[in-house]
């Protein structure tokens, strides 16, 4: 997936860059297409592609907090924060948008603020450092497809409770 792409790439810029522009895709969609099976079609594959940049944000943030020297845990809960304000105010604030702009106007918008994330994502942030790979390059994580090799630990599924091991 994308995580197990963006762990091998020296930055994320680009990778936000790109996934914001699903992101517009879905809007143009919702703007112009008038078939709702179509849009349905095209909003679920674009908006879910485009949906990667979210996760990708939060790990550049954390790349940058501890590249600049930043407690990683504050500044990814101030993030947090931020994204959760913007879950409370932007509903609201999009059905108020809606009701006075009509559908086309608002998605237009919406696909240009998508455009400026995008734009933002690629050049806006600031570049970071890659952490540091362990054991001269090994993978973080095994490419998709590929199970871990044997001698590592798996985690308990699911539901259950693994005790821990007794102090020593």
């Amino acid at each position: 997936g994308a995580g197990w792409l963006a762990d091998r790439v020296r930055g994320r810029r680009g990778i936000l860059g790109l996934a914001g522009l699903p992101g517009v895709c879905g809007a143009l969609a919702f703007a112009f297409v008038r078939s709702y099976p179509l849009a349905l079609l095209a909003g679920t594959v674009f908006l879910s592609i485009g949906a990667v940049a979210f996760g990708q944000l939060f790990a550049c943030a954390n790349v940058y907090a501890g590249s600049s020297g930043r407690d990683v845990t504050s500044f990814s809960a101030a993030m947090r924060a931020i994204f959760s304000a913007a879950w409370v105010v932007g509903p609201p604030l999009g059905l108020f948008l809606l009701a006075g702009l009509g559908f086309r106007s608002f998605y237009l918008i919406v696909a240009v603020l998508a455009a400026g994330c995008a734009g933002l994502g690629r050049g806006g942030l600031p570049p970071g450092t890659a952490p540091a790979r362990r054991g001269g390059g090994a993978r973080r994580h095994p490419p998709p497809g590929r199970a871990r090799s044997p001698g590592r630990a798996r985690p308990a599924p699911p539901g259950v409770c693994v005790p821990a091991a007794p102090p020593a």
